[in-house]
């Protein structure tokens, strides 16, 4: 299929999947000529599959270039999909220029924003974020960026977060959440946390990832906490 009849379906077809093929084919065949077209789509098409694909394969196409407008995707962009795709696309890009934004992205009003910027951090190893986690930390309420926060702090072993944990800990609402203070808390060397963590119930579906490995359930996060000893 030639890359013109490509281009024409994204703009004229009324079938959104086939408009979502066409945005994800130009990611890899179209140049920079056709980046305007489609971040012109990733804002005003009608269809949030449509601006999702749009917004990626903008950034497969501009690469570092389209670093202004994928930050201001995350920022300002109406739909919340295109804020994480573009938000997912920004951090393959060079350590130089996503790093610090996602740092500012820590304080984002919108949770799912925080939670992913939090994640990645910890992802891409980024250790020395460890006292603005523990900031972070203190003033979190939302579940997944609790869990992102916790998770990270205890596999970077920084046990000034341990108080923080403990009040965590004190007030979770949910089991994920004390399983990865118990969790913390048993990195740190607490052998009462350790004891509680073997007593509760922990289903096969929860998983911690640490070097490339996942560890799953009870038996994965026990084998876990003896690796980071």
């Amino acid at each position: 299929m030639s890359f013109d009849s490509i281009l024409a379906r994204l703009e004229t077809s009324v079938d959104a999947t086939d408009r979502v093929k066409a945005a994800a084919e130009l990611g890899e065949v179209g140049t920079p000529e056709v980046a305007p077209i489609l971040l012109k789509v990733a804002w005003e098409d009608s269809q949030s599959g449509v601006r999702q694909a749009a917004i990626t394969s903008y950034a497969e196409i501009m690469k570092n270039d389209a670093v202004p407008e994928l930050k201001r995707a995350v920022e300002t962009h109406f739909d919340s999909y295109v804020r994480l795709n573009a938000l997912s696309m920004l951090v393959t890009l060079d350590d130089e220029v996503t790093l610090p934004f996602l740092k500012e992205l820590i304080k984002s009003s919108d949770e799912k924003i925080r939670s992913l910027a939090i994640r990645e951090l910890f992802m891409k190893g980024a250790s020395e974020m460890a006292p603005l986690f523990l900031e972070a930390l203190q003033t979190e309420t939302y579940s997944l960026a609790q869990r992102n926060l916790l998770e990270a702090l205890a596999i970077w072993k920084y046990h000034g977060a341990e108080p923080a944990i403990r009040e965590i800990l004190d007030n979770a609402r949910h089991d994920e959440i004390q399983i990865v203070a118990l969790f913390a808390l048993s990195v740190f060397g607490d052998n009462g946390a350790l004891a509680k963590l073997k007593e509760i119930k922990i289903d096969s579906y929860f998983r911690i990832k640490y070097n490339d490995h996942w560890y799953r359930g009870k038996e994965g996060l026990l084998k876990l906490i003896d690796r980071l000893k």
